[in-house]
């Protein structure tokens, strides 16, 4: 199994149990805050902040968002209350994505999201996954063991796997690139002048879906019922909004140490 993979793999585990929602995994930073992550989630509390249509978020649901983005070597320059307003935003796409997919039909059982958990528990145990420290620091700041870590995970996964349904549905709209795309987006790339057509269809491919995905949760926020039961939530609110209508994008990923 390929370095980049695993390393996707531990943090697909860390999403499973509810720390970080699904279209933000791929931020985890590398190695660093993680005992004081594991600590932060332990000191937030159940309480439910936030409604998304029929999507509750609690407290820590939206503290794992914000460390997601505090930790991201990527996003150091964001000031704290830019990163707040990113995570609320960030939450927000993602509950209304998980209502959709529900609505849809592509929600997933927890015995599938339990078969999926298992395996990725597996797949921890292989010598050449990235990260396996951060992951034991992370647990240990939670204060749970790794038996009740992967009790919690099923849940967790049950939101991955179902909006992940929802997206490979999507994309099956999406045509493949011309060759007048793939060329336009060359230019504004100088430093693929000489990618393999194959890399520069994908490249094209995932930013042409992305500007969709970007459209389509739009589309979702016009119809959603959002419902901020916090202060200071219902103060950032409107600040999350207009970040979404200008176009989140994904976040940067961070490079894992090898």
């Amino acid at each position: 199994m390929k370095i980049k993979k695993i390393y996707l793999i531990l943090i697909a585990a860390v999403v499973a149990a509810g720390l970080i929602g699904w279209g933000v995994f791929q931020a985890l930073s590398a190695q660093s805050g993680a005992q004081l992550w594991g600590e932060s989630w332990k000191n937030a509390t159940d309480r439910v902040v936030l409604k998304v249509n029929d999507q509750e978020t609690t407290e820590k649901d939206l503290v794992s968002f914000y460390l997601t983005l505090r930790y991201n070597p990527a996003l150091s320059s964001k000031g704290d209350q830019e990163l707040k307003v990113e995570a609320l935003a960030r939450l927000i796409e993602d509950k209304v994505l998980l209502s959709e997919a529900l609505k849809r039909g592509y929600g997933v059982s927890e015995e599938e999201a339990r078969a999926y958990s298992e395996e990725i528990r597996k797949s921890m145990n292989f010598p050449d996954v990235i990260g396996k420290e951060w992951f034991e620091d992370l647990i240990k700041g939670m204060g749970v063991s790794q038996q009740e870590y992967w009790k919690m995970a099923p849940k967790g996964y049950q939101m991955i796997l179902s909006v992940s349904n929802l997206m490979a549905s999507l994309r099956k709209n999406i045509p493949p690139p011309t060759a007048e795309e793939i060329q336009a987006w060359k230019k504004e790339h100088p430093n693929y002048q000489n990618a393999p057509l194959e890399v520069l269809q994908q490249e094209v491919a995932q930013d042409n879906f992305e500007r969709f995905r970007q459209d389509f949760v739009k589309g979702l926020l016009k119809e959603a019922e959002i419902n901020a039961l916090d202060p200071q939530l219902q103060e950032l609110l409107p600040q999350a909004l207009k970040l979404i209508e200008q176009g989140l994008g994904p976040i940067p990923i961070p490079t894992p140490s090898p």
